[in-house]
């Protein structure tokens, strides 16, 4: 989350965490589903579409030598059919 002076200023806000628990807190009870903030069958549909590129990105994350791991042959193809 992007943190912004009205956050310090009016909320009275330090940390992103603390701007989340303010929202968190001051919900209405009839509001406080996930559903009603995000779509989940459009992020689980989306994401499935990519699930092999981020499996892979994940893969690659704790490689010391992420370059020669990416440009593996078991890496290329998968990667570049999604970017």
């Amino acid at each position: 989350m992007k943190y912004i002076g009205f956050y310090k200023d009016v909320l009275g806000c330090e940390e992103n965490d603390q701007v989340f628990d303010h929202i968190i807190s001051t919900l209405k009870p009839s509001n406080r589903l996930w559903s009603y903030f995000v779509n989940w069958e459009k992020v689980f549909r989306n994401t499935k579409e990519i699930e092999l590129s981020l499996n892979t990105l994940n893969y690659l994350v704790g490689k010391e030598d992420f370059d020669d791991e990416y440009n593996g042959p078991h890496n290329s193809d998968t990667m570049l059919r999604y970017w």
